[in-house]
Parts: structure tokens; C-alpha cells; sequence
């Protein structure tokens, strides 16, 4: 898919005065199944800040195990 020529904000009634509105037609698509994950449990294995908390904090990195 390749957009071309929107030169608009796509917000009706708002400056500038190139509004429109878009929509997406697919016409030759294929219906899928999507995979759906179902999870027992999750903990923590790793943090990178010490003293390590159990929890994520902001700026923090971590590794999780998921069952």
C-alpha cells in the first residue's frame, strides 16, 4: 500500500482548509486465524537497577519469565 497526494489533516471543520476524511477498502484479502497466547504465570528473572524490587521502574530494564 502507498499513500499519495494526502495533503490534509484528515480533521473535518479545523484549520487548514484541506480536510478529508480516508478509508481503507481491501478487496482481496485472505481471512487468518490469529494465534492466541495464554499464559500461566510471569516473574521477573533479571533488573538492572539495584536494589532489585520485583517491579519494573521507569528508565529500568528487565527480563521476565512467562509459563
Amino acid at each position: 500500500m502507498t499513500a499519495a497526494d494526502i495533503n490534509s489533516d484528515g480533521v473535518p471543520n479545523e484549520p487548514p482548509s484541506l480536510d478529508q476524511d480516508f478509508a481503507l477498502a481491501v478487496y482481496n484479502a485472505v481471512s487468518a486465524p490469529v494465534p492466541v497466547l495464554a499464559l500461566s504465570g510471569s516473574s521477573i528473572t533479571a533488573e538492572n537497577c539495584s536494589p532489585t524490587n520485583g517491579v519494573i521502574d521507569p528508565g529500568e530494564t528487565g527480563r521476565w519469565r512467562l509459563r
